[in-house]
């Protein structure tokens, strides 16, 4: 938070390590230690990006958080496979290449105890299985960089991640869980889903913006009505999504709005 956010929201803020605020030394010094942390923002971030420079080069994935369902990290910080989470990922696939859609998958991984991340059971979602099917780094290539950062003085830091077109990615390789000829005819079927169903994206103003008293967001929905005189008409409205999650971890009973 910055000092300007602070001020536009009627709050005075208070140095203690600086003279009164109205001696004439307060201005120079406040300039003075606003240069210094700038500079020293701009060190860490440099020395952040050589890092992570210096590991892409060594084909170390420089990625921090948790890995994606299926690997760990080994003491060099490279990529390993968990066969127990692996051997799921592949089952999703065959299933998937063999006709079966994304819910049945979700609902044949639980009803059949498979388990998770980190053997957890019963933590399968449909969200989860898509993302398993589209992610690129179960075929070998895993992106690192998605972004770049760019300067932006309304922030507190002074910059913003701005999201990078795919062809600028960067990647290095990880061992493979599933084949590229899989990989691509998983694409190719779900391709072909979506042109059958001619989804249009229609964008809801409050989509995430608000929440429900559950808790969770509330997020934009339709459906088809038919009337009377057999015209149909589509009604769209907002759901929560403990509602229209099938396996939220708290299922809701709040009608849409």
């Amino acid at each position: 938070i910055t000092e300007r956010e602070l001020n536009r929201a009627g709050l005075e803020v208070i140095f203690l390590d600086l003279p009164p605020r109205e001696s004439e030394a307060y201005a120079w010094i406040k300039a003075i230690k606003r240069i210094v942390a700038s500079v020293e923002r701009e060190s860490i971030r440099t020395r952040f990006e050589n890092g992570k420079s210096a590991a892409l080069a060594s084909g170390k994935p420089a990625h921090g958080g948790r890995c994606p369902l299926g690997y760990r990290r080994n003491e060099a910080g490279y990529f390993e496979i968990v066969e127990t989470e692996a051997s799921a990922i592949r089952l999703i696939y065959d299933l998937y290449l063999s006709g079966m859609n994304v819910p049945s998958i979700t609902d044949y991984l639980r009803k059949n105890n498979i388990p998770g991340y980190r053997n957890a059971k019963n933590t399968w979602g449909d969200w989860i299985v898509y993302d398993i099917l589209k992610r690129e780094a179960y075929y070998g290539r895993y992106a690192v960089v998605r972004n770049r950062s760019v300067k932006d003085e309304t922030r507190a830091n002074g910059h913003r991640p701005e999201e990078l077109s795919k062809e600028q990615w960067v990647y290095v390789d990880v061992p493979p869980i599933v084949t590229k000829e899989e990989w691509d005819k998983a694409q190719a079927r779900t391709k072909k889903r979506a042109q059958k169903r001619r989804y249009v994206r229609v964008y809801y103003l409050l989509s995430g913006r608000v929440s429900c008293e559950c808790g969770y967001k509330m997020v934009g929905n339709s459906a088809k009505r038919v009337r009377k005189d057999g015209s149909s008409v589509r009604t769209r409205y907002y759901l929560c999504k403990g509602k229209s999650n099938r396996y939220a971890l708290k299922p809701c009973d709040t009608k849409g709005i």
